[in-house]
């Protein structure tokens, strides 16, 4: 689950240590189900993947432990690197060949609303701005509520049960009829547009991170693997050093 914390960011309710998600694609009992279809040669067989959640519930370091020479990436479960080992995720692989500190912004499930919204809070208090913000924008079709600090992000993967009495009946309805419309697609472009003045205005360099298919998958055979990974950090990095 995501909570709104006293910082006013979106993050997982876990922090510290865990092997597995508590839900999403990544948790032991999707692993359990995989690992009989596998072969004998399928790396997670022997390969654990842990994730290491700040106190503001992101996999990366603390907020004060940051140098001033730093990357801030944000997005979905892709550039949280779900389902893959930390050092293979794409956010550690470019910070890492930049020599520069990076902070992993992203939440599984975010749309364009919420990743606007965590951009938005961390610019009102994180005195030391990033060198660059580098986005992996999600699908169109995402939205999210805040209820009782706990945040429910929506998508194509809800049904009407899921979200309980914090979306109304009509809501629902209508989430519904605009998800096969135009209309997220013209809320998410004013979204993008309003998100990369807020980067620009601040001086920052800001950079979407190309479309790239899906080369291979990790851990929950969902999400991109490694080498996708890998190909993603690449391209970022030429286009930080164009």
């Amino acid at each position: 689950m995501l909570k709104l914390y006293n910082n006013k960011l979106i993050g997982y309710c876990e922090t510290g240590v865990s092997e597995f998600g508590l839900y999403g694609q990544d948790t032991s009992n999707v692993f359990n189900s995989n690992i009989k279809s596998q072969s004998s040669s399928w790396k997670y067989h022997t390969t654990k993947v842990f994730y290491n959640r700040n106190s503001t519930g992101h996999r990366s370091k603390e907020i004060k432990d940051l140098s001033s020479e730093y990357f801030l990436f944000i997005g979905c479960s892709i550039t949280v690197g779900s389902a893959v080992a930390l050092e293979e995720t794409f956010p550690y692989i470019v910070a890492k060949h930049a020599n520069k500190d990076y902070y992993n912004l992203a939440v599984e499930g975010a749309g364009y609303d919420m990743i606007a919204y965590n951009l938005s809070n961390w610019f009102k208090q994180t005195n030391i701005k990033p060198r660059a913000v580098i986005i992996k924008w999600p699908e169109l079709f995402r939205t999210f509520r805040i209820h009782n600090n706990t945040v429910i992000p929506i998508g194509p993967w809800n049904c009407k049960a899921d979200i309980g009495s914090v979306v109304t009946t009509e809501e629902w309805a209508g989430f519904e009829v605009v998800s096969s419309t135009d209309y997220f697609k013209h809320y998410s472009s004013i979204i993008k547009d309003t998100v990369e003045s807020l980067i620009t205005s601040h001086g920052i360099t800001i950079i979407n991170v190309p479309d790239l298919l899906t080369m291979d998958l990790g851990r929950d055979l969902k999400h991109p693997g490694t080498e996708t990974h890998k190909a993603l950090a690449s391209s970022i990095l030429n286009i930080l050093g164009q």
